[in-house]
């Protein structure tokens, strides 16, 4: 691991996904710089399943106190 390294390129594939921590889309096939201090990795989900994306945004506000906003 590098040290003080807060940050990882990560490649998304095609399609549309969702960030997990930040809640913005990101349209697929590119590579995208990621804030990725050691204690949280970069997670992306896909944004077509709409029953997945409604369960994880009630994660993130019940389990992460992060708003929903994105």
């Amino acid at each position: 691991m590098k040290k003080n390294c807060d940050e990882r390129v990560v490649y998304i594939p095609e399609g549309k996904w969702i960030d997990f921590w930040s809640n913005k889309e990101v349209e697929g096939q590119v590579e995208t710089s990621s804030d990725a201090p050691l204690e949280r990795l970069p997670l992306y989900f896909e944004a077509h399943d709409g029953e997945l994306a409604a369960a994880i945004r009630k994660a993130r506000k019940e389990v992460f106190n992060l708003e929903n906003d994105g």
